[in-house]
């Protein structure tokens, strides 16, 4: 059984903390975990993401803190990609992924 984990960037930017969920998600690819990676769809290093086989980008839209549309899609892609593990990244991050996660018992 291979392992699935979610990880989650909700920063548009990139630097040490969105430099850290890169280099995670491929270190994760890398050693034959599935990844999915959230992130925004102008995130800056989405491009050194999407064309790993071992990684499913997912774009996430958030317009703020209580962005609910976002929070339900955020929802419908985590149940989709049914991780074993969801790690977050900055405190956007960790308020959208615990609220998703949360009803699906991850």
């Amino acid at each position: 059984m291979t392992l699935r984990v979610t990880q989650v960037m909700l920063s548009s930017g990139f630097g040490g903390a969105e430099r850290l969920f890169v280099d995670l998600c491929l270190s994760l690819a890398e050693s034959g975990v599935s990844v999915q990676a959230i992130c925004q769809p102008d995130f800056q290093g989405r491009d050194q993401l999407a064309g790993h086989a071992a990684i499913a980008v997912s774009a996430l839209r958030v317009a703020g803190n209580w962005d609910l549309l976002a929070m339900r899609k955020m929802k419908g892609q985590i149940r989709s990609f049914q991780p074993d593990v969801i790690h977050s990244h900055l405190a956007r991050g960790a308020l959208y992924a615990g609220r998703s996660a949360q009803p699906l018992a991850i």
